[in-house]
């Protein structure tokens, strides 16, 4: 399928609670279009982790994501983010 089809599953499957298959589309998306979708789908990964409870993987996928684009669109919540699961895991 196109990039855009595979966003749109993404987006889809995560607004009905499906967070297996929104995972496995953002990780498709990432090695298909790691230069245009692959941060903004690094953070999405981060944010479903965390929301799973598996707090060392959404840490580890903000920090991608941070990495990867800096003063992008997500780059604040993907440091709220990596703020979140820092002090989760290590404390204030």
């Amino acid at each position: 399928c196109t990039l855009a089809d595979l966003s749109a599953l993404a987006d889809a499957a995560r607004y009905v609670g499906r967070a297996e298959l929104a995972e496995k589309a953002l990780l498709a998306l990432r090695s298909r279009d790691a230069q245009g979708s692959g941060s903004r789908a690094a953070f999405l990964l981060g944010r479903s982790r965390e929301g799973r409870g598996d707090t060392r993987g959404a840490k580890s996928w903000y920090e991608t994501a941070l990495r990867e684009s800096p003063s992008g669109p997500f780059a604040a919540e993907a440091l709220a983010g990596r703020m979140r699961t820092t002090q989760a895991l290590s404390g204030a």
